[in-house]
């Protein structure tokens, strides 16, 4: 996982949605593999988010790239999402 080595740094992390993971306070999606294997999310934190569910849903067995501030946490890397135009459709 290469976003690994770009933590603090704005970058654009391309992959499959493998699995959309809707916990109490935000929803992962999870990149190239399934949690607890996953070693990329992209984060859309559920207070104060304006993403609609359709579009979040959408995104499951799709290409994205999803650019944001790649943070680290427990040896995984994130990008906390805010609004759908930091996810786009890509084809790898």
């Amino acid at each position: 996982n290469e976003a690994f080595y770009y933590g603090g740094q704005i970058k654009s992390v391309c992959g499959k949605v493998v699995e959309i993971s809707d916990l109490k306070s935000g929803i992962f999606l999870n990149i190239d593999k399934r949690f607890p294997a996953t070693e990329f999310s992209g984060i859309i934190w559920k207070k104060g988010n304006k993403i609609s569910l359709n579009f979040i849903n959408s995104l499951l067995h799709k290409d994205i790239c999803i650019k944001g501030k790649i943070r680290l946490y427990k040896g995984k890397a994130s990008v906390t999402i805010r609004n759908e135009d930091m996810i786009s459709k890509h084809s790898l």
